[in-house]
């Protein structure tokens, strides 16, 4: 993907495409990948021994899910092409909004982490290919999804419309402080961004000075990087 990642436009088949990929050397989950779920697949807590203890959010049923996506990635890519509000956030709301659909049976938040990732290198964020967004997200898992509930469902942005929703996460306030609905998952996504840039500003200086004949381009002048 990084290597042609200019050549994968977002579209439900491409999506679809990653999700088969992603699950190739799954044999459990040779019957639904590359396939819209057919289940229900609710996203539960569990205890340290593996019992459940509870919905964290409801996804969307299969009956809504094609109409659904079909709406997120039209929204998105319309978005992108506009141009008047920025990829960050763009992105941040595609994310909520794909893990809140839960479109395939098994898999999603992996291939979320892999749109994402390629949300960002067709948004000029180039760096993304030299860290790793997964490690981000391990080390910090308890508030990456700690954000993603504080930015999904409330009464104030429906779920029945999903380009009203999205419309609604970019601009329409929370409550009394103002506070946007997309803001839990923005403030990741910049943080997270900030913690693989300066990851590869540190590698990078350590390599220039282990090996100065061999001296790593910098940061500085990297497309979206400072």
């Amino acid at each position: 993907m990084f290597a042609h990642f200019d050549a994968i436009d977002l579209t439900e088949n491409h999506i679809s495409q990653l999700h088969h990929d992603l699950l190739v050397h799954s044999n459990k989950d040779e019957r639904h990948r590359g396939n819209y779920k057919t289940n229900t697949n609710h996203v539960v807590a569990f205890d340290a021994d593996g019992n459940e203890t509870g919905i964290v959010f409801e996804t969307a049923t299969p009956f809504d899910t094609p109409r659904l996506m079909s709406e997120l990635v039209q929204w998105t890519r319309s978005k992108l092409d506009e141009g008047q509000l920025h990829p960050l956030l763009i992105i941040a709301v595609f994310v909520v909004i794909f893990l809140e659909i839960h479109p395939y049976q098994d898999g999603n938040g992996r291939l979320s982490r892999i749109l994402t990732t390629l949300l960002l290198l067709c948004s000029g964020y180039a760096y993304v290919s030299y860290s790793s967004l997964e490690s981000v997200i391990e080390k910090t898992k308890e508030n990456y999804y700690a954000c993603l509930r504080g930015s999904q469902y409330t009464p104030v942005c429906p779920r029945n419309n999903l380009l009203q929703r999205g419309n609604c996460l970019v601009g329409k306030p929370a409550g009394p402080g103002g506070a946007s609905l997309y803001q839990p998952a923005m403030g990741f996504m910049i943080q997270g961004l900030a913690v693989m840039s300066q990851g590869i500003k540190h590698h990078t200086a350590l390599f220039n000075m282990a090996c100065p004949q061999y001296r790593l381009f910098t940061s500085r002048g990297c497309t979206r990087c400072d």
